[in-house]
């Protein structure tokens, strides 16, 4: 198990070594830094190590808790720097809305982080994430 703690405190990715398999549970559902106890690093930073056993061929079939879907391979590859990308594009948004000496306030904030986070999953993707 790798634990990643990426969405949500305990969270673990399970890697089944003898026959290959990484699952992903939750890790595939995309960039959600606003959940409670998420954390936009660790979600990069535990898809990059993943991608990592793909590189070096620790692990060659993906799945995960949200597409339900079986990945080998490039396209595998592809998933998960598609995900990297989705996380990376939002956290580079987030941070330029905090930019500026100004009090951030919530309610126009949670709007053009929703809006960010819509246009990240649907160009990453194509297609919205739910």
């Amino acid at each position: 198990m790798l634990r990643s703690q990426a969405h949500c405190a305990g969270h673990v990715i399970v890697h089944l070594r003898d026959c290959g398999v990484l699952h992903l549970s939750d890790e595939g559902n995309g960039p959600c830094g606003a959940l409670v106890g998420a954390d936009q690093l660790k979600i990069q930073t535990a898809l990059g190590a993943v991608a990592g056993l793909f590189e070096q061929e620790e692990a060659a079939v993906l799945t995960d808790g949200h597409a339900f879907a079986v990945r080998r391979g490039p396209e595998a590859a592809s998933s998960l720097d598609g995900l990297l990308a989705q996380a990376t594009a939002l956290q580079e948004a987030v941070l330029g809305l905090t930019v500026g000496s100004g009090r951030i306030r919530p309610s126009p904030f949670t709007t053009r982080y929703a809006q960010y986070g819509s246009a990240v999953s649907v160009a990453a993707s194509g297609r919205g994430r739910g």
